[in-house]
Protein backbone atom coordinates (compact mmCIF):
# COMPACT_ATOMS: atom_id res chain seq x y z
CA UNK A 1 0.00 0.00 0.00
CA UNK A 2 1.31 3.26 -0.77
CA UNK A 3 0.77 5.93 1.47
CA UNK A 4 2.95 9.72 0.86
CA UNK A 5 3.22 12.32 3.34
CA UNK A 6 4.48 15.67 4.18
CA UNK A 7 6.02 17.48 6.99
CA UNK A 8 8.35 20.51 7.71
CA UNK A 9 11.69 18.54 9.40
CA UNK A 10 12.42 15.34 8.37
CA UNK A 11 15.26 13.49 10.22
CA UNK A 12 16.72 10.30 9.27
CA UNK A 13 17.69 8.31 12.37
CA UNK A 14 16.02 8.00 16.06
CA UNK A 15 19.59 7.53 17.84
CA UNK A 16 20.69 9.88 19.89
CA UNK A 17 21.33 12.50 17.99
CA UNK A 18 18.37 12.02 15.86
CA UNK A 19 16.05 11.84 18.98
CA UNK A 20 17.77 15.19 20.01
CA UNK A 21 17.09 17.24 17.23
CA UNK A 22 13.39 15.93 16.90
CA UNK A 23 13.00 17.34 20.36
CA UNK A 24 14.83 20.85 19.23
CA UNK A 25 13.00 21.49 15.90
CA UNK A 26 9.84 20.37 17.56
CA UNK A 27 10.25 23.61 19.89
CA UNK A 28 9.20 25.68 16.95
CA UNK A 29 5.99 24.02 16.22
CA UNK A 30 6.27 22.32 12.92
CA UNK A 31 5.13 19.16 11.44
CA UNK A 32 8.40 16.56 12.40
CA UNK A 33 8.72 13.37 11.12
CA UNK A 34 11.33 10.90 12.61
CA UNK A 35 12.39 7.71 10.62
CA UNK A 36 14.60 4.83 11.55
CA UNK A 37 15.12 1.34 10.21
CA UNK A 38 15.15 -0.25 13.50
CA UNK A 39 11.82 -1.55 15.31
CA UNK A 40 12.53 0.78 18.24
CA UNK A 41 14.20 4.69 18.64
CA UNK A 42 17.48 4.67 20.14
CA UNK A 43 19.95 3.72 17.83
CA UNK A 44 22.69 1.34 18.45
CA UNK A 45 23.70 3.06 21.47
CA UNK A 46 20.81 2.66 22.76
CA UNK A 47 19.78 -0.58 21.16
CA UNK A 48 16.29 -2.05 23.05
CA UNK A 49 15.97 -5.77 23.16
CA UNK A 50 14.91 -8.79 25.61
CA UNK A 51 18.28 -8.42 27.61
CA UNK A 52 18.72 -4.30 27.73
CA UNK A 53 18.23 -2.35 31.05
CA UNK A 54 17.56 1.21 29.21
CA UNK A 55 19.56 4.15 30.67
CA UNK A 56 17.87 7.03 32.16
CA UNK A 57 18.54 9.02 29.18
CA UNK A 58 17.04 6.60 26.90
CA UNK A 59 13.94 6.43 28.59
CA UNK A 60 13.81 10.30 28.94
CA UNK A 61 14.31 11.19 25.14
CA UNK A 62 11.84 8.07 24.43
CA UNK A 63 9.35 9.82 26.51
CA UNK A 64 9.62 13.29 25.79
CA UNK A 65 9.43 12.33 21.98
CA UNK A 66 5.86 10.53 22.70
CA UNK A 67 4.91 13.61 24.37
CA UNK A 68 5.40 16.07 21.60
CA UNK A 69 2.46 16.17 19.32
CA UNK A 70 3.98 17.34 16.33
CA UNK A 71 6.87 14.56 16.45
CA UNK A 72 6.10 11.27 14.45
CA UNK A 73 8.47 8.47 14.51
CA UNK A 74 8.25 6.07 11.58
CA UNK A 75 10.30 2.90 13.21
CA UNK A 76 10.89 -0.08 10.95
CA UNK A 77 11.30 2.11 7.78
CA UNK A 78 13.74 2.88 5.51
CA UNK A 79 14.93 5.10 2.54
CA UNK A 80 15.30 3.47 -1.31
CA UNK A 81 15.90 6.78 -3.54
CA UNK A 82 15.74 10.16 -3.98
CA UNK A 83 13.08 11.09 -6.46
CA UNK A 84 13.00 14.95 -6.78
CA UNK A 85 14.00 18.32 -5.21
CA UNK A 86 13.16 17.22 -1.19
CA UNK A 87 11.40 14.43 -1.97
CA UNK A 88 12.54 10.49 -0.73
CA UNK A 89 11.49 7.33 -1.41
CA UNK A 90 10.43 5.02 1.77
CA UNK A 91 9.25 1.20 2.38
CA UNK A 92 8.29 -0.42 5.40
CA UNK A 93 6.70 -3.05 6.66
CA UNK A 94 2.86 -2.41 5.53
CA UNK A 95 4.04 -0.77 2.11
CA UNK A 96 6.07 2.02 0.77
CA UNK A 97 5.43 6.11 -0.43
CA UNK A 98 7.15 9.49 -0.71
CA UNK A 99 8.57 11.63 2.36
CA UNK A 100 7.65 15.47 1.06
CA UNK A 101 9.95 17.48 3.54
CA UNK A 102 11.36 21.26 3.92
CA UNK A 103 14.25 20.80 5.68
CA UNK A 104 16.14 17.51 5.85
CA UNK A 105 18.55 16.29 9.29
CA UNK A 106 20.36 13.53 8.62
CA UNK A 107 21.44 11.54 11.76
CA UNK A 108 22.45 8.61 10.13
CA UNK A 109 25.34 7.37 12.38
CA UNK A 110 28.03 5.27 11.89
CA UNK A 111 28.85 1.41 11.35
CA UNK A 112 32.27 -0.70 12.65
CA UNK A 113 35.11 -0.27 10.65
CA UNK A 114 36.08 -4.04 10.34
CA UNK A 115 39.91 -4.96 8.96
CA UNK A 116 40.82 -8.38 7.40
CA UNK A 117 43.23 -10.52 8.57
CA UNK A 118 43.71 -14.55 8.15
CA UNK A 119 40.58 -16.41 8.82
CA UNK A 120 38.24 -13.29 9.45
CA UNK A 121 35.34 -14.95 7.67
CA UNK A 122 35.15 -18.20 9.94
CA UNK A 123 31.85 -18.48 11.84
CA UNK A 124 32.19 -16.82 15.25
CA UNK A 125 34.40 -14.02 14.60
CA UNK A 126 32.65 -11.03 14.34
CA UNK A 127 32.58 -6.61 14.71
CA UNK A 128 32.59 -6.36 18.52
CA UNK A 129 29.75 -3.85 18.19
CA UNK A 130 28.01 -6.05 16.12
CA UNK A 131 28.30 -9.08 19.27
CA UNK A 132 26.61 -6.24 21.74
CA UNK A 133 24.03 -5.84 19.32
CA UNK A 134 23.45 -9.42 19.07
CA UNK A 135 23.45 -9.97 22.77
CA UNK A 136 21.18 -7.13 23.36
CA UNK A 137 18.54 -9.08 21.12
CA UNK A 138 18.86 -12.12 23.45
CA UNK A 139 21.88 -13.95 21.46
CA UNK A 140 22.90 -17.03 23.79
CA UNK A 141 26.79 -16.93 24.76
CA UNK A 142 26.81 -18.10 28.87
CA UNK A 143 29.96 -20.16 29.21
CA UNK A 144 31.52 -19.34 25.72
CA UNK A 145 34.78 -17.86 25.75
CA UNK A 146 35.20 -14.79 23.96
CA UNK A 147 38.00 -12.73 22.70
CA UNK A 148 37.50 -9.52 21.86
CA UNK A 149 40.30 -7.33 19.91
CA UNK A 150 41.36 -4.19 17.98
CA UNK A 151 41.56 -0.30 19.76
CA UNK A 152 39.34 2.07 21.83
CA UNK A 153 36.78 2.62 24.67
CA UNK A 154 33.71 0.04 22.95
CA UNK A 155 35.94 -3.22 23.97
CA UNK A 156 35.63 -2.92 27.51
CA UNK A 157 31.63 -2.14 26.98
CA UNK A 158 31.39 -5.07 25.18
CA UNK A 159 33.16 -7.16 27.36
CA UNK A 160 31.08 -6.05 30.12
CA UNK A 161 28.43 -7.00 28.05
CA UNK A 162 29.77 -10.76 27.80
CA UNK A 163 29.86 -10.73 31.31
CA UNK A 164 26.39 -9.84 32.06
CA UNK A 165 25.37 -12.50 29.60
CA UNK A 166 27.21 -15.38 31.59
CA UNK A 167 30.16 -15.23 28.78
CA UNK A 168 33.80 -15.80 29.62
CA UNK A 169 36.05 -12.95 28.67
CA UNK A 170 39.34 -14.77 28.19
CA UNK A 171 41.27 -11.79 26.40
CA UNK A 172 40.77 -8.23 25.69
CA UNK A 173 43.71 -7.43 23.33
CA UNK A 174 43.95 -3.62 22.38
CA UNK A 175 46.44 -3.12 19.87
CA UNK A 176 47.18 0.62 20.84
CA UNK A 177 50.76 0.77 22.96
CA UNK A 178 50.19 1.64 27.23
CA UNK A 179 51.74 5.02 26.85
CA UNK A 180 49.12 5.97 23.97
CA UNK A 181 46.21 4.39 26.53
CA UNK A 182 47.75 5.84 29.81
CA UNK A 183 47.83 9.65 27.81
CA UNK A 184 43.99 9.18 26.98
CA UNK A 185 43.16 7.84 30.45
CA UNK A 186 45.12 11.16 32.13
CA UNK A 187 42.74 13.48 30.19
CA UNK A 188 39.15 11.52 31.58
CA UNK A 189 39.64 14.00 34.46
CA UNK A 190 37.56 16.32 32.48
CA UNK A 191 34.38 14.45 32.03
CA UNK A 192 34.13 12.75 35.58
CA UNK A 193 31.39 10.82 34.36
CA UNK A 194 33.48 8.73 31.93
CA UNK A 195 36.22 8.49 34.44
CA UNK A 196 33.81 6.64 36.64
CA UNK A 197 32.69 4.46 33.96
CA UNK A 198 36.35 3.38 32.82
CA UNK A 199 36.97 2.08 36.68
CA UNK A 200 33.72 0.04 36.00
CA UNK A 201 34.62 -1.27 32.47
CA UNK A 202 38.25 -2.55 33.52
CA UNK A 203 39.06 -6.21 32.97
CA UNK A 204 41.57 -8.68 34.44
CA UNK A 205 42.25 -10.40 31.09
CA UNK A 206 43.21 -6.87 29.18
CA UNK A 207 46.14 -6.49 27.05
CA UNK A 208 47.77 -3.34 25.39
CA UNK A 209 50.03 -3.31 22.44
CA UNK A 210 48.48 -6.25 21.33
CA UNK A 211 46.86 -7.83 17.81
CA UNK A 212 44.77 -10.82 16.52
CA UNK A 213 47.31 -12.35 13.75
CA UNK A 214 44.89 -14.64 12.84
CA UNK A 215 41.54 -16.10 13.76
CA UNK A 216 42.00 -20.82 13.55
CA UNK A 217 39.38 -23.50 12.87
CA UNK A 218 38.32 -25.41 10.20
CA UNK A 219 34.39 -25.11 10.05
CA UNK A 220 34.08 -22.38 12.77
CA UNK A 221 36.31 -20.18 15.16
CA UNK A 222 38.34 -22.34 17.94
CA UNK A 223 41.26 -20.43 18.85
CA UNK A 224 42.80 -17.31 18.06
CA UNK A 225 46.78 -16.20 17.38
CA UNK A 226 47.93 -13.39 19.03
CA UNK A 227 50.77 -10.91 19.12
CA UNK A 228 52.16 -9.09 21.58
CA UNK A 229 55.30 -7.19 20.70
CA UNK A 230 57.53 -9.46 19.53
CA UNK A 231 56.08 -12.62 21.16
CA UNK A 232 53.19 -14.67 19.80
CA UNK A 233 50.29 -17.00 21.71
CA UNK A 234 47.02 -18.80 20.78
CA UNK A 235 44.25 -18.52 23.11
CA UNK A 236 41.12 -20.76 22.84
CA UNK A 237 38.15 -19.45 22.30
CA UNK A 238 34.74 -20.03 20.99
CA UNK A 239 33.75 -16.45 19.67
CA UNK A 240 36.06 -13.60 18.61
CA UNK A 241 34.96 -10.01 18.51
CA UNK A 242 36.95 -7.27 16.48
CA UNK A 243 36.50 -3.51 16.90
CA UNK A 244 39.05 -0.82 14.85
CA UNK A 245 36.43 2.43 15.16
CA UNK A 246 33.66 3.32 13.33
CA UNK A 247 32.92 4.90 9.75
CA UNK A 248 30.84 7.59 9.25
CA UNK A 249 27.63 6.24 7.43
CA UNK A 250 27.34 8.77 3.95
CA UNK A 251 25.69 6.89 1.45
CA UNK A 252 22.17 8.85 2.08
CA UNK A 253 24.03 12.29 1.82
CA UNK A 254 25.62 10.96 -1.43
CA UNK A 255 21.93 10.50 -3.05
Amino acid sequence: MMSDFDCEVLIVGAGPAGMAAALAAAENGGQIRVIDDNPHPGGQIWRDGPQVVLPEAARRYRQAMAARENIVLHSGCKLVAQCGANRLAYEDAEGCGVIRYQKLILCNGARELLLPFPGWTLPGVSGAGGLQAQIKQGLAIRGERVVIAGSGPLLLAVAKSVKQAGGEVVLVAEQAALRRLAAFAGGLWRWPSKLRQSFCLIQTHYRADSRVLAALGQERLTSVRVGNGGRESTVACDRLACGFGLVANIELAML
